[in-house]
């Protein structure tokens, strides 16, 4: 992750290879682009949905067990955007909207538990607020240790 314009280079491959005009994927090259397996027919990859869905997704959230990371590839032609209910690997739910013009980014950050996990805030943090009494490292924009109740949500603004 952190490199948004080789992420974004890989999901335009998948899509002029992969996507059939009805927006279903296709698990070969059927237009003869002379990528991948070249094949008459285009037949269905369930594979292929997975993989392009995933990787949009892990673009604008990504996490581990112990970790949120906010849009770690983030496009640089996307200045504008949102994206809600993004479900992480250690428990929270997530919803981003930034504006790259005002140089905001909002998040919100639920679980339905209470977890412990470390925030990876955007490149080009400049300062956050919406936190009290955190471990920030602003060098690697890591905030340590977010204690988050149960049914509890953080609401955080950042300036970049």
């Amino acid at each position: 992750m952190g490199k948004a314009l080789d992420a974004f280079e890989c999901l335009d491959l998948i899509i002029k290879t992969s996507v059939m005009p009805n927006l279903i994927c296709a698990g070969n090259d059927w237009r003869g682009m002379g990528i991948g397996d070249d094949d008459f027919w285009a037949t269905y990859s369930p594979e292929t949905n997975i993989v392009l869905t995933s990787a949009i997704s892990d673009a604008m959230v990504g996490s581990t067990e112990k970790s949120i990371t906010l849009l770690p590839a983030l496009y640089d032609e996307y200045k504008k955007g949102s994206v809600e209910g993004f479900q992480t690997r250690c428990g929270a739910e997530v919803g981003i909207a930034w504006d790259k013009k005002k140089g905001i980014i909002n998040v919100k950050i639920k679980s339905r538990r209470a977890i412990i996990f470390d925030l990876i805030l955007p490149e080009g943090t400049k300062r956050y607020k919406g936190l009290e009494n955190e471990k920030y490292d602003p060098e690697t924009r890591i905030i340590k240790d977010i204690n988050l109740a149960a049914n509890k949500m953080i609401n955080l603004e950042i300036r970049i």
